[in-house]
């Protein structure tokens, strides 16, 4: 029996996987192509994860490396290119490697969608960017705006107020879709400015960001805000363009499992926000993880 199983990605998922199969006698091979802990690094302050009434992103990452060193798993830094079956087992190819696991656990999470108007790609890293706690502290005690409505945009929306006072928050809907203790915080924060209905259409600038133009959807006016700083919180698409296997995926581009996390091509499993469900949040991405490595250990069992 093959015991090896690579494991791509070192989010909340990928690494609950390598911890519960590492205890189950089996060998986790855990790449990652960039920060170990995933977008959970990049989040200023957690609220709802079991355990903790309030924890940084990043000191809950830690923790979870720290678990890893624990159990001796090593994260291999490397980027995956395909994976693709052989024998009885697969063949992944990484930039730097190449490995033939018994199995194969997509923990790859989402790659941030893009707003897609001028001025985002010629102001990106002069202004605009996908993450407020890498890059907010950039902009302190300047005007900033959040784009989305979604939990996470909510969120760093309050991280934003706390270094600036003045935060435009730019939803499109009339309603928010995160909990209502979080968008209680953020509707009672005195340096949140909320804009419903309301979509950005130009960031503007010289050398730098300096305004978005932003359009209200139900009169189509338009309205011209002076700023320095624009954070595009508007979902995420899954990031496994690199599995070959068209099959196993949703029409969003979302992998489809069963109730073990494997997909429809045997010995590939899946877990975490790359997979096709309605909620992403940590705790599900560590739950996803630990069914996941069950799955893989019953699977190359028999």
């Amino acid at each position: 029996m093959n015991k090896d199983v690579v494991v791509i990605g070192a989010g909340p998922s990928g690494i609950t996987a390598s911890i519960y199969l590492k205890r189950a006698g089996f060998n986790p091979i855990l790449i990652e192509k960039a920060m170990p802990g995933g977008k959970l690094s990049l989040t200023h302050k957690i609220n709802n994860y079991p355990g903790f009434a309030s924890i940084s992103g990043m000191d809950l990452a830690m923790n979870f490396v720290n678990q890893l060193a624990e159990n001796k798993i090593d994260i291999i830094s490397d980027e995956v290119l395909d994976v693709n079956k052989k024998d009885d087992g697969f063949i992944v190819k990484c930039r730097y490697g190449e490995y033939t696991p018994g199995a194969v656990i997509i923990a790859s999470g989402t790659i941030d969608r893009k707003l897609n108007i001028p001025g985002e790609k010629e102001f990106f890293a002069r202004g605009v960017s996908n993450c407020a706690v890498c890059d907010g502290q950039f902009f302190k005690g300047l005007p900033m705006a959040i784009v989305g409505g979604n939990f996470k945009a909510l969120e760093e929306a309050l991280y934003l107020s706390s270094i600036t006072d003045k935060v435009y928050l730019i939803n499109k809907r009339s309603y928010y879709d995160a909990d209502e203790v979080m968008i209680n915080k953020v509707l009672s924060d005195s340096h949140i400015i909320p804009l419903n209905n309301t979509i950005p259409v130009e960031i503007k600038g010289d050398n730098k960001v300096s305004s978005l133009v932003v359009e209200n959807i139900n009169t189509h006016e338009q309205e011209e805000i002076a700023l320095n700083a624009v954070f595009a919180y508007i979902g995420a698409d899954s990031n496994s363009t690199f599995i070959p296997y068209k099959e196993i995926f949703d029409e969003k581009g979302f992998i489809i499992t069963d109730e073990d996390m494997q997909t429809s091509v045997q010995g590939i499993f899946a877990c975490g926000d790359c997979v096709s469900k309605k909620l992403r949040q940590i705790v599900t991405a560590t739950s996803d993880g630990a069914i996941a490595s069950i799955g893989v250990v019953n699977f190359l069992k028999k």
